[in-house]
C-alpha cells in the first residue's frame, strides 16, 4: 500500500502520520482493512466506516457542510448530503425546515444528528446541549410568541402558519429506521398539524412513519425536549404502524 493510497483511503490519515511512518502506517492499514475510521480532527475512531461528518450552524458560509466554517446554515441541507453511518453537529441556535407547511427536517437512515455545540467544539464531549440551546422550530412565519430563545411554550402562543411537522422520519421507503439512527440535544417546537387529512393532521413535533408489513420507524431520540407542538393527535409525537408495521421510537432523556 502507497501513501497515495493511505491519503485516499485512509481517512486523512496526514495528522498521525506526522508522528512517524512505520509501525503507524501498519496501524492505519490494518483499521483500514477492519473498516474503522479515524477521525482526522480528533484522532479518535469513529462511529462507522468511512463515515463522513457534516457541520450546520447559523453562521457557517453555507458551501458544502465540511468544516465549522464552511457549515450549512440549513440542516436539510446536511441531512440531504448525509448517508448511512454520517453523522451532523449542529451548533446552537434557531433552525426552521422551510418555507412551508409540509417543509419537516426528513431523518436519514443509520445518520446521527447531534446538537448542543459552539461553533469549535471539536469533540462530541465538548457538547453542552443545556447552555447551547439548538432548536427546530415550525415558526416557519416567525411570528409566533416565544420565550425569548426561539422556544414556544404554549400552542397557544402559535400564530399563523407553521410546519405540519418539525421533524419527520419515513420508514416505508425500503430502509428501516431503527435505533441507528439518532437525534441528540434538541428542542423541537412550534409544530402545528392543523392540515385536514392523514398525517398532516398528526405528529406535530415528530411524525415517524412504520406503517405496512415489514417497515419500521424506531429511531434513538435522546436529550430532547417537544414544547408547544400541536396535533389532532400525538402534538409532541405520533408513531404511525398500521397494517403491521413497527413505530417504537428509543426515547432517552427525553422531555414532553
Amino acid at each position: 500500500m502507497t501513501l497515495e493510497h493511505l491519503f485516499k483511503y485512509g481517512l486523512n490519515a496526514t495528522p498521525v502520520l506526522m508522528k512517524g511512518l512505520g509501525l503507524t502506517l501498519v496501524l492505519l492499514f490494518i483499521a483500514s482493512t477492519h473498516g474503522l475510521a479515524i477521525d482526522s480532527e480528533t484522532g479518535e475512531q469513529m462511529h462507522a466506516p468511512f463515515a463522513d461528518r457534516y457541520y450546520v450552524s447559523e453562521t457557517g458560509n453555507g458551501s458544502d457542510g465540511s468544516s465549522w466554517s464552511n457549515a450549512f446554515t440549513n440542516l436539510q441541507d446536511a441531512l440531504s448530503a448525509a448517508s448511512s453511518g454520517d453523522q451532523i453537529w449542529v451548533a446552537a441556535g434557531i433552525y426552521t425546515p422551510g418555507p412551508n407547511e409540509t417543509d419537516s427536517f426528513n431523518l436519514v437512515p443509520s445518520v446521527s444528528v447531534y446538537g448542543g455545540f459552539k461553533e469549535g467544539d471539536k469533540r462530541l464531549s465538548d457538547r453542552d446541549w443545556e447552555v447551547n440551546l439548538t432548536i427546530l422550530s415550525g415558526d416557519i412565519e416567525g411570528d409566533d410568541t416565544n420565550d425569548g430563545n426561539g422556544v414556544v411554550n404554549d400552542v397557544l402562543d402559535i400564530s399563523g402558519d407553521n410546519s405540519y411537522h418539525v421533524v419527520f422520519a419515513d420508514g416505508t421507503t425500503g430502509t428501516p429506521i431503527t435505533s441507528k439512527t439518532v437525534l441528540d440535544g434538541f428542542t423541537i417546537t412550534a409544530g402545528q398539524a392543523d392540515g385536514t387529512n392523514e398525517p398532516n393532521n398528526l405528529g406535530g413535533g415528530f411524525y415517524c412513519n412504520g406503517s405496512g408489513i415489514n417497515n419500521e420507524c424506531s429511531p434513538s431520540l435522546k436529550n430532547v425536549t417537544f414544547s408547544g407542538n400541536l396535533a389532532q393527535a400525538g402534538g409532541g409525537m405520533y408513531n404511525h404502524a398500521l397494517n403491521k408495521g413497527t413505530s417504537s421510537p428509543n426515547l432517552s432523556e427525553v422531555t414532553f
